[in-house]
């Protein structure tokens, strides 16, 4: 069993449903929209994604890392009280740096009023996460025996299951956090044993932020030449703004511009594409024809960058990169394409090695 980082599983948003069908216009992402509290209603919401991480994670990441440190020992008689609170449990993590906002670690001990504090081993991307759960695996060890809780995509849930990487969460339904949240989001993280979405299987995840995939243009500079921002997938292929779109370097958001230009949902699978009646040359030759029209491929934030300084007029990538840029530039403007567009989440999860599950 290799070590390396895994590719896109499924190229889908989890809650797509109808891929041959247009969704209605709608702001961000209000067709898979999914707040914590919600009861799987379908609403809209503005493009804040920064607010949506934070309250996901202070909810998410608190009550669900909560949920993961391991039992104190057995405790019995009248001091039980005392010693519970006199036994301080450490909850070791294994996540991003971006992941994990500064004030996070001390927000969680005044949570847990004392008796909890995280041990944060921040790590530089997903793939080094991946690299540490995977590599101790391949040496023939228990995995992150030393870490309690983990943070993943919720595209990379499924292989890192399927690989015997995770485990389930101990008694997760019983939990105030699962009460919480929606039908869309307790399906994307109930699993059977090969990971794979299953009514059936054990809840291996724990919500804790999320996003949408967006466009953002330079109104003024488009409208200088005559153009307005494009609101859906099918308007980055007008010849008018070939060598002027710059995509996030990803397969997925590729992918996903293709499926949507197509008149497909951006999250469809091989299985739906073949349903809808559209040839596998067909999506290859959408790929070629966005490619040859995107001047950028943007690596560690190059696409945002190249849309700042002027070298292209539209940005297609993820959201929390992308509303940083409308904050700091008047002139840019985001969108979420009217016919659909993708959802990512990052989970918390707990490694097979974890001790005391």
């Amino acid at each position: 069993m290799g070590t390396s980082c895994p590719t896109t599983p499924r190229l889908t948003s989890p809650a797509a449903q109808q891929p041959c069908r247009r969704a209605t216009p709608r702001t961000c992402s209000a067709r898979l929209s999914r707040g914590p509290n919600q009861q799987g209603e379908v609403i809209s919401r503005p493009c804040t994604a920064a607010t949506s991480r934070r309250a996901l994670l202070c909810m998410g990441g608190a009550a669900g890392a909560a949920s993961m440190i391991p039992p104190p020992p057995a405790l019995a008689g009248p001091s039980s009280s005392l010693a519970l609170r006199e036994y301080k449990m450490v909850l070791r993590v294994l996540a991003p740096q971006t992941l994990v906002p500064g004030d996070w670690v001390s927000d969680f001990s005044a949570a847990m009023e004392g008796m909890g504090v995280v041990a944060l081993k921040p790590m530089k991307g997903y793939k080094e996460v991946w690299d540490e759960l995977a590599g101790t695996q391949a040496k023939g060890r228990k995995v992150s025996t030393n870490v309690d809780c983990v943070g993943l995509p919720d595209t990379w849930l499924q292989p890192a299951i399927a690989r015997g990487l995770l485990q389930p969460i101990p008694a997760a339904r019983r939990h105030r956090w699962w009460s919480l949240l929606s039908a869309d989001w307790r399906r994307l993280v109930t699993r059977d044993d090969a990971g794979l979405q299953s009514p059936y299987g054990e809840v291996y995840a724990c919500p804790s932020s999320w996003g949408t995939l967006l466009m953002a243009s330079h109104g003024p500079r488009l409208r200088r030449k005559g153009l307005q921002p494009p609101r859906d997938w099918v308007d980055l292929l007008d010849p008018a703004l070939g060598g002027r779109i710059a995509l996030d370097d990803s397969p997925r958001v590729l992918l996903a511009a293709a499926l949507g230009t197509l008149g497909l949902d951006p999250g469809a699978t091989a299985a739906d594409v073949a349903r809808c009646g559209v040839r596998a040359g067909d999506l290859r030759a959408r790929v070629r024809r966005l490619r040859a029209a995107t001047r950028v491929f943007g690596k560690d934030g190059a696409h945002v960058r190249a849309l700042e300084g002027g070298d292209v007029d539209v940005a297609v990538g993820w959201g929390d990169a992308l509303v940083g840029t409308a904050q700091r530039s008047t002139g840019v403007v985001l969108s979420a394409p009217a016919s659909g567009t993708l959802l990512w989440a990052d989970l918390w999860a707990v490694p097979r090695g974890a001790q005391g599950g």
